[in-house]
């Protein structure tokens, strides 16, 4: 593979989780600010139940307007596939660049559907190597997904405008076949 391929984000698509989310944190601090308002308003386990629900809502939401902002308008986010290897900035938390030499043995690609939605899992030879890369607020989640699916790296079909297929196709063509380091040989 001489060429370079990049993918674009599929920048059409609104995230569910940010619209679930906006709704919800509206109906609960709707539900706050009346129980505020109420008269014998007391802190009791109700309030304190909508004012987690609303708190962790609120994280998702603002971390999914985030995540799609700057798929709107930062022009670098992409996926580009070259002779040297991986450059993953679909997300907020992508990886960034990977040698083949970091991808595992064979550029073992899975594909697998879920909820109606296809993912791409690109297995790595060592996903603490590449976790330890990135920015601090970034390893717990990339953490969790290396516990769950084996691999930091998952690419959603909603987020790339290529069919899931013809992605895998070109990086199971992309770089060595081999997953071989040459060193020399010490006398």
């Amino acid at each position: 593979m001489q060429d370079v391929h990049i993918i674009s984000p599929n920048r059409s698509r609104i995230p569910s989780v940010l619209l679930l989310g906006l709704i919800f944190c509206g109906l609960s601090m709707y539900a706050l600010i009346k129980m505020i308002r109420s008269a014998d308003f007391s802190v009791d386990y109700l309030f304190v139940y909508l004012l987690f629900f609303w708190g962790v809502m609120l994280y998702y939401s603002v971390l999914a307007a985030a995540d799609y902002f700057r798929t709107l308008f930062d022009r670098e986010v992409s996926l580009t596939i070259s002779p040297d290897g991986l450059d993953e900035r679909l997300s907020l938390f992508s990886c960034g660049k990977l040698g083949w030499s970091e991808l595992a043995e064979g550029h073992c690609v899975i594909l697998f559907r879920a909820l109606r939605t296809k993912f791409l899992l690109i297995k790595v030879a060592s996903p603490d190597i590449i976790i330890g890369r990135q920015k601090k607020w970034k390893h717990r989640l990339l953490r969790a997904y290396t516990r769950k699916f084996g691999t930091p790296i998952i690419i959603s079909s909603r987020r790339v405008n290529c069919s899931l297929e013809e992605l895998r196709e070109l990086i199971s063509a992309g770089g060595p076949r081999e997953n071989v380091l040459t060193m020399p040989v010490l006398q």
